[in-house]
């Protein structure tokens, strides 16, 4: 309910009477003027508010929001991604093999299927105390593409031994090519990540994607960078810092931005006082010992 207040009478004739030679009847018409006016004036309002209101834009459901950079760069990059795996032939069925254990992750650097790992996943597959030896050390590439929401896929083998890599153990990088013809057993080439060797300032975000924790599909983690450090020489910093910590069999993981190009290469994760947070190699190293390798 509306309830309206308006001046009494007696003001609007008092301001009537201070004309002066207006008569009484002039000062009681001129007092019902003014409060006509001010009836109307209080409707004209009253309707106004109302029109406004009935003018009021409904509301309506935004669209759905394209998605982020990130997620687009995240499933781009996994397309030059794949685990670096021990296997073992299945005695019961020919050609067939058997996976053992993911030993880390590895990236394409070039279209004949060169990929880059950490150095220490390649040697580890020699070292004495392995509680059990790597029969055949391999990578492998889904046949239809990495799926997030799938419980069974079937993949293909890409073999190759230490010879067939090119390692450096004062970077921990290895560079390695398998024998075999990606494009002519997959149907399709190895995308070749893009590397980008400028130092990034701190906080610019960036994420690694690998194979940890013995998973046999990629999982991704997102930070940014720290850091970078261990400056020795003309080379540059030999450590890039990412603040998120990684886990066992991550090592080898691109790290990249979110345009895609890959800063860095994984190597460890922080452990104690240093827990959560990831150390690389910059893309420098990589692009510098590529060159070497034919």
């Amino acid at each position: 309910m509306w309830t309206f207040i308006f001046p009494p009478a007696s003001v609007i004739l008092d301001d009537a009477i201070s004309y002066k030679g207006i008569t009484h009847d002039a000062i009681s018409a001129h007092g019902w003027i003014a409060l006509i006016s001010v009836f109307v004036s209080v409707f004209v309002s009253f309707m106004t508010i109302g029109c406004a209101t009935q003018r009021r834009t409904p509301l309506s459901l935004s669209p759905k929001p394209e998605p982020a950079d990130f997620i687009k760069t995240i499933a781009k990059i996994k397309e030059s991604i794949a685990p670096v795996v021990c296997v073992h032939p299945n005695p019961n069925v020919p050609n067939e093999w058997i996976l053992d254990s993911v030993e880390g992750t590895a990236f394409f650097l070039r279209i004949d299927g060169t990929f880059v790992t950490a150095g220490h996943v390649v040697r580890d597959f020699t070292i004495p105390t392995r509680a059990r030896p790597c029969q055949r050390s391999a990578i492998y590439l889904p046949n239809e593409g990495w799926q997030s929401r799938v419980t069974d896929f079937r993949v293909r083998y890409f073999f190759f031994i230490q010879t067939d890599c090119t390692r450096d153990e004062a970077i921990d990088i290895a560079i390695c090519r398998s024998p075999n013809n990606i494009r002519q057993e997959l149907g399709r080439d190895p995308v070749p990540v893009v590397l980008n060797t400028v130092l990034q300032e701190d906080g610019v975000p960036a994420a690694f994607s690998g194979f940890p924790l013995n998973l046999v599909l990629p999982l991704t983690s997102q930070g940014s960078v720290a850091a970078y450090r261990g400056t020795t020489d003309d080379q540059g910093p030999r450590e890039l810092v990412i603040d998120k910590g990684n886990w066992g069999g991550a090592s080898g993981s691109p790290i990249y931005l979110e345009d895609g190009a890959v800063i860095g290469i994984l190597l460890e994760r922080g452990i104690g006082e240093s827990a959560g947070i990831t150390i690389g190699r910059p893309a420098s190293f990589i692009e510098r010992m590529l060159s070497t390798r034919h």
